[in-house]
């Protein structure tokens, strides 16, 4: 560096380099780490042409380390009088109260739309159910009709040889139809209040 503002003042005459404030360090890591980040964004090094450091930077920076806590106070309450820094964490506050918030919304919904599925699924489960029972119910319907289909003969012909009349007492083809009825009958019942409870 003092070779190069050497250069500049033969060259054109009265030459002298200025220094800039370009970070407010406010806390003791902040030293080396922006030392670093500014080096890299402006190209500080020599090996690329931008700069005149040639020493890797963030491994001189001891000195912050002399400051004591009272220091690093005051030199945080500097920031916040004679930067944007104030401003910055206030926006940044608000950025994260609205995530905050967003994500609280999103978390509500994902609740209702938990329960709402819960909801459902108990109903799809009554309703399996049903479908069980009416399933049980046919199969026993099946069963008892066979039985007195397979009876009915037999059941005849003793009527026949007592001399019973068929037409005083109903039929086992009557009886099987009037118990298809009823079942059929508490099958729909049991459906219609499933469909009930669905609607609700």
């Amino acid at each position: 560096m003092n070779l190069v503002e050497a250069i500049c003042e033969v060259e054109f005459g009265e030459f002298h380099m200025a220094q800039f404030v370009v970070l407010l360090v406010f806390r003791p890591a902040m030293a080396s780490l922006g030392e670093i980040l500014l080096t890299r964004l402006g190209h500080g090094y020599t090996t690329d042409g931008g700069g005149f450091n040639y020493y890797l930077a963030g491994r001189s920076n001891r000195s912050a380390l002399n400051f004591t806590t009272d220091d690093w106070a005051k030199f945080l309450n500097y920031a916040f009088a004679h930067s944007p820094l104030k401003e910055n964490a206030e926006q940044e506050f608000r950025r994260m109260q609205a995530v905050i918030s967003e994500n609280a919304r999103k978390s509500q919904e994902a609740e209702a739309l938990l329960a709402q599925r819960r909801a459902e699924l108990k109903q799809w489960r009554e309703l399996l159910t049903l479908q069980a029972k009416v399933d049980q119910a046919d199969v026993a319907l099946r069963e008892t009709r066979h039985s007195l289909q397979e009876a009915a003969p037999t059941i005849s012909a003793s009527e026949a040889e007592r001399g019973e009349c068929s037409e005083v007492a109903p039929s086992r083809a009557d009886v099987v139809a009037d118990v298809a009825k009823v079942v059929k009958f508490t099958a729909f019942l049991e459906a219609m209040v499933a469909v009930t409870r669905w609607g609700t």
